[in-house]
């Protein structure tokens, strides 16, 4: 059923507006063992894209494979999440008919839109009083 899932899957994805880019997409990761580089290769089954934006889709068929619930399943997408530059994730359950956006919860390093925010606040400021201040003029 797997080649008869992705034909039907090009077809559902096309009907839905995405363009198929390419199937069968590799990409090589690598992770590390005691020091040592290990890598590993990963296969999605298509990249798609709609409205400017890129997914990696990946077909299941069967009972439990198209569950994003499933253990296998949902490393298979989080692996596919950091090794293809793509804005998302689609699972496809030809079981069901179904496409699912997936995505995934991700730590961020920043501390989001408010330090931004305060950064180009202090810019502004500085840019205001720096020259004046450098001058010798205060400008209160």
């Amino acid at each position: 059923m797997g080649r008869e899932g992705e034909l039907a899957a090009e077809k559902l994805l096309r009907r839905r507006g995405y363009r198929v880019i390419t199937s069968q997409t590799s990409r090589t990761g690598t992770f590390w063992v005691d020091g040592a580089p290990q890598e590993f290769t990963v296969r999605v089954d298509f990249l798609v894209s709609r409205w400017w934006r890129t997914y990696a889709v990946e077909v299941k068929t069967g009972t439990s494979a198209p569950s994003p619930k499933n253990r296998a399943t949902r490393r298979q997408l989080f692996e596919y999440s950091h090794l293809y530059d793509v804005d998302g994730l689609i699972l496809a359950d030809m079981t069901a008919g179904e496409l699912h956006d997936i995505r995934f919860a991700t730590r961020r390093s920043h501390l989001g839109w408010h330090s931004l925010a305060a950064a180009t606040c202090l810019g502004i400021l500085l840019g205001l009083l720096l020259p004046p201040l450098l001058r010798g003029e205060l400008p209160w």
